[in-house]
């Protein structure tokens, strides 16, 4: 195999790999912004300061999990 058939071959593995990892990440995205579309925040006083707290529901704490992984899949 000749250098510039062998680097070819090595560059569109390359793009290959990049393209599949970008399009699990748009999936992700898609699947987690339709997740979050319906999800309501409530926000409480934080102690005596003018700073709030999110309440942490089950479903936004599984979303905030699939975001970390889906986060973890592009490095």
């Amino acid at each position: 195999m000749s250098a510039v058939l062998w680097f070819t071959d090595c560059r569109l593995e390359e793009i290959g790999t990049l393209a599949t990892k970008e399009y699990t990440l748009e999936k992700g995205l898609e699947k987690m912004k339709s997740e979050w579309q319906d999800l309501t925040f409530t926000f409480v006083p934080y102690r005596d300061s003018v700073s709030t707290s999110t309440v942490v529901l089950s479903p936004i704490h599984a979303a905030d999990t699939d975001a970390t992984q889906l986060g973890q899949l592009s490095s």
